[in-house]
């Protein structure tokens, strides 16, 4: 998979979960788990941090992290 299809996966579930509005801040690949973690930015107001995990081979979200 590539990095743009990770953000669109993750971009995607963002918008499926109630957050229309979200910023991609950073974006990682682990090629030891074979994953994509990516932080985004989804506060209208402040600053609200969420951490998605998405598998490389499958293009599915297996983590999800909100503080």
């Amino acid at each position: 998979m590539e990095m743009e299809e990770a953000v669109e996966k993750a971009s995607s579930f963002l918008t499926k979960s109630g957050y229309p509005i979200h910023k991609l801040m950073s974006i990682k690949f682990d090629k030891s788990k074979n994953e994509w973690t990516l932080k985004f930015d989804v506060g209208v107001f402040m600053s609200v941090h969420i951490t998605l995990t998405v598998d490389d081979a499958t293009g599915r979200i297996v983590a999800y992290e909100r503080p």
